[in-house]
């Protein structure tokens, strides 16, 4: 595995490992103006589903694939939820935690394409589920 196989790890190692609470209550205030409206649909559009599991802290193992799938389904910047995804582990005070979140998100970034065929996310735009591939998933 490779620098770029562990991008969401690194980011862990680098920026948030040893931040305190406060420090990343800074950073999800920042990242929430950028989210909302900014890099990505307002959060009035999304789905109470997806609106729940955004502030959830910290966010489950369930919840970090559903939300990561529904941002970059939805063209969002994996880079951005990554880090509000993050930031969210800091309630739990333990930094293994992060970590293992940081390898669970470095995970789907890195087989996205493998499984798109397998993989959906809910289409804000068709206002339905997606496979990662655009075909519709009927359910």
């Amino acid at each position: 595995m490779n620098n770029t196989d562990r991008q969401f790890l690194n980011l862990f190692h680098n920026e948030f490992k040893n931040t305190f609470k406060q420090e990343n209550i800074s950073k999800r205030h920042n990242l929430f103006n950028l989210i909302n409206g900014d890099l990505f649909y307002p959060l009035k559009l999304w789905p109470h589903k997806y609106i729940t599991m955004f502030w959830k802290k910290p966010i489950s193992d369930r919840e970090t694939f559903e939300l990561f799938l529904f941002f970059i389904g939805n063209g969002g910047s994996p880079q951005a939820i990554a880090e509000w995804i993050l930031t969210s582990q800091a309630w739990t005070n333990e930094n293994r935690k992060i970590e293992k979140r940081s390898r669970q998100l470095d995970f789907i970034f890195n087989n996205k394409d493998g499984k798109s065929n397998d993989w959906f996310y809910f289409d804000l735009h068709h206002q339905d589920y997606r496979f990662l591939n655009g075909i519709k998933r009927s359910c």
